[in-house]
């Protein structure tokens, strides 16, 4: 049974064969792309419902609209909880479609003529008259496209998936509040308000559970690719995603995104898995909030210019068997708790891992060695993840244990990441 539904799942969203390697147990192995692994193991998306086919770059941006959600509550937020596996076969340009506009706001950072060649400033709108983000600098007009700053919003029990090479959302990103049971999948999400910090996130997280953020490329946005707000984000999955910060835009005009995932809820259980970070400065990821539990594993950080992760505000952050690859600072010290190691971890450490999570923990690699060692090893942090069973909804506490992610050593993380992250791997 388990092996048709996930067969069923991959060949109708995508009509290929899926990649898998062993099903045995509750949970899928490392390379089982048909299905979630972590804390978003549950997802099933819009497993069983309408499939609609998007093929049309013009038509297809009211077919999508209405696909994605079709009903709204009083408040304006999204009421659509009808099952639909949604496959884009084209790239949907939304620049320009709803106008440009003004609002004011500063240059934060570098100014015009400070970058060199062929690098730019990035901008910043004030959210309102009370941000302080624009202090002691010049306050001018920002222009901007109106569609990044209004995303589509995502009913409960969607699939939202690339069906060909070219599948991709340009200048709009999509806005997920109070939805349940949602999969984004192999698509590309850029271009939206490229260099305007506030003008608009690629993927954004509002009182969520069951979340499936997979094989995804994320380019060009103007602030964050992944963005969690203050309400809780539960039982999400984070993985196979390419991170791509280059860009002309940047604080410090060296190219490198410094706003790529931001993780504020108070209440998270969030696995961050086989995901490559790449050409950043800074929030990869920021967390925080004294009920955060984000497992960071087998990730990929390659040319950060500054910090990769930050824990702060008592989240709780299990890095484990990630690839820092000429990363200046891979974990900034903040006021989180952290448990990692850099190389091997002692024995006072491992017996931990096996008493909360019922395994030995891997140690991350970072080339070359940080002259500052972010990495501890909080105690708090495998409390937390040993506390499991009674936090997280839809799993007893040895169910959430024998569905985490088992790593496979950090050497290994370099090629298998590349190999398989972003669009055009499923």
């Amino acid at each position: 049974m388990l092996f048709h539904i996930a067969f069923k799942r991959a060949t109708l969203a995508l009509g290929s064969a899926a990649f898998l390697l062993n099903l045995s147990g509750s949970c899928a192995t490392e390379f089982d792309f048909s299905r979630p692994k972590g804390f978003g193991a549950a997802t099933i998306g819009g497993m069983g419902g309408e499939v609609v086919n998007i093929t049309d770059p013009i038509d297809g941006r009211k077919q999508l609209k209405n696909a994605l959600c079709n009903s709204f509550n009083a408040e304006g937020v999204c009421s659509d909880a009808t099952p639909r596996i949604i496959r884009i076969a084209t790239t949907i340009d939304y620049t320009g479609t709803e106008k440009t506009s003004s609002e004011r706001g500063c240059y934060p950072g570098k100014t015009k003529g400070e970058c060199p060649t062929p690098y730019e400033p990035e901008a910043l709108i004030l959210v309102d008259a009370n941000d302080r983000h624009c202090s002691g600098k010049e306050v001018t007009g920002i222009n901007y496209d109106v569609a990044g700053k209004n995303p589509l919003s995502v009913g409960s029990n969607k699939t939202l998936i690339g069906a060909s090479s070219s599948a991709a959302l340009k200048g709009k990103g999509l806005r997920l509040v109070n939805s349940r049971n949602v999969e984004i999948r192999n698509l590309t999400i850029s271009d939206i308000n490229n260099g305007i910090v506030f003008g608009g996130d690629a993927i954004s997280l509002e009182g969520v559970d069951r979340v499936w953020i997979d094989h995804n490329t994320f380019h060009n946005i103007g602030r964050q690719m992944i963005v969690g707000h203050f309400r809780p984000a539960i039982n999400v999955t984070i993985s196979w995603n390419n991170f791509d910060g280059t860009s002309a835009y940047s604080p410090e005009c060296n190219g490198k995104h410094y706003w790529n995932i931001l993780l504020i809820a108070k209440k998270q259980t969030i696995t961050l898995s086989n995901n490559w970070f790449h050409d950043f400065s800074g929030r990869a990821p920021k967390v925080s909030g004294d009920e955060a539990i984000v497992h960071v594993v087998n990730n990929y950080f390659q040319n950060g210019s500054w910090h990769a992760l930050d824990s702060s505000e008592n989240a709780h952050l299990f890095v484990e068997a990630n690839y820092f690859d000429n990363v200046i600072l891979p974990i900034l010290p903040d006021d989180g708790y952290v448990f990692g190691a850099l190389g091997s971890l002692s024995a006072v450490a491992q017996r931990e891992c096996k008493e909360k999570v019922g395994r030995p923990c891997l140690g991350n690699l970072a080339i070359p060695e940080p002259s500052i060692n972010g990495f501890t090893q909080y105690s708090a942090v495998m409390e937390a993840f040993g506390a499991l069973g009674k936090n997280i909804s839809h799993s007893s506490k040895s169910e959430v244990s024998s569905c985490m992610i088992t790593p496979y050593a950090a050497s290994k993380v370099p090629a298998i990441v590349k190999a398989y992250t972003g669009t055009g791997h499923l």
